[in-house]
C-alpha cells in the first residue's frame, strides 16, 4: 500500500520522539509506571526476535502525530546489552487497524555514546523506511560507569 507524505512525515516524527528509550524513561520521570511484561523472551524464525528481549509496556499520548491519541506500546529491551532493540504497538493507519515496530540495529560508538545506525519502521510485515545514523552529538555527562556496554 501507498503511504502519503504527510503520514511518512507523522511516522518519523513519530520515531525520533516517541520511539525512543529516552521517550521511556522520560515517560517514568512524568509519573507513568511501565508494566514489565518479562524477561529473555525469544522467538525462533524471520518473524520472531531473533535474540532475547526484556518486554515492557507503556501506555500514554503520542503527540507527535497529526491525529492526536494515545498507544500502548511494547518496549523490546536487547536482554545481553540492554539497548532498545524495537518498539511494538498498533495504530489506525490508513482506515485500518496496523501492527507498527520500529527497530533499532548496528548499535556503534558515535560521539563517546553507544548509538543505532539503522532505525527502521515497519506497518505489518511492510518496511515504510529506514533512517541511517551518521553522525551524533552528546553533551557532557557523568562518567560513573553505570551505562557502559557490556
Amino acid at each position: 500500500r501507498a503511504v502519503a507524505l504527510a503520514e511518512i512525515d507523522d511516522e518519523i516524527l513519530e520515531v525520533l520522539s516517541d520511539d525512543t528509550a529516552e521517550t521511556f524513561f522520560d515517560r517514568m520521570q512524568g509519573g507513568v509506571s511501565p508494566r514489565m511484561l518479562g524477561t529473555s523472551f525469544k522467538a525462533a524464525g524471520p518473524a520472531g526476535f531473533g535474540r532475547e528481549v526484556d518486554i515492557f509496556e507503556v501506555a500514554g499520548p503520542v503527540a507527535a502525530r497529526t491525529q492526536k491519541g494515545a498507544a500502548v506500546k511494547h518496549f523490546h529491551f536487547d536482554s545481553a546489552t540492554g539497548f532498545l532493540a524495537r518498539v511494538v504497538y498498533d495504530k489506525r493507519a490508513g482506515g485500518r487497524v496496523v501492527t507498527v515496530r520500529t527497530e533499532y540495529s548496528k548499535y556503534e560508538a558515535l560521539g563517546g555514546q553507544r548509538v543505532a545506525r539503522t532505525i527502521a519502521r515497519y506497518q505489518g510485515s511492510q518496511k515504510v523506511f529506514e533512517i541511517t545514523v551518521l553522525t551524533s552529538a552528546f553533551q557532557a555527562g557523568a562518567k560513573d560507569g553505570q551505562f557502559t556496554a557490556r
